[in-house]
């Protein structure tokens, strides 16, 4: 988490804040190294001195019957229980397969086997995880290979099937 540019590790306290007056501040929510879903934030506003890790309390949150610190949960996806942060996964990694992988490079002539095809075929390198369908269906509409002759500067679009 960060809050106004700097780290923001647990609480805050913010001094001077006038009464009825509107404050903004800037809470960014970053992902952790692995995981792309996270449980709801809980975004507490309290008086300092009802706040027991507050270098201002003075003991006097001991007194109070009723706080007055207003709670909000934070999150981007679902409601109630199912509520989560959810950040969007990037998008699996294709490679390049048999010769156009090998060779780096293709041409297409007179000698070549067949002068109207290329065969183009691509590797999911993550197969072990999941098949490159099941890890796009929900976001992946088409995949389109464009080509030009050597020299033209117009694109085509290659038959995909």
């Amino acid at each position: 988490l960060i809050l106004d540019g700097a780290p923001f590790g647990g609480s805050r306290e913010f001094t001077n804040v006038l009464k009825n007056t509107s404050y903004k501040k800037s809470l960014i929510v970053q992902r952790g190294p692995r995981m792309f879903r996270y449980p709801p934030l809980d975004l507490v506003m309290e008086s300092a001195c009802e706040d027991a890790n507050s270098h201002n309390n003075d003991l006097t949150a001991s007194v109070f019957n009723e706080t007055k610190s207003v709670s909000q949960k934070l999150f981007n996806r679902g409601a109630g229980e199912n509520a989560v942060i959810e950040f969007v996964k990037p998008c699996p990694r294709v490679e390049w397969a048999g010769e156009l992988k090998r060779d780096r490079h293709f041409v297409i002539n007179t000698n070549s086997d067949d002068e109207d095809n290329l065969l183009v075929t691509v590797f999911n390198p993550n197969h072990g995880e999941d098949s490159f369908q099941d890890m796009t269906n929900d976001r992946l509409e088409k995949v389109l290979l464009f080509y030009r002759e050597l020299g033209d500067l117009r694109w085509s679009t290659a038959r995909t099937e």
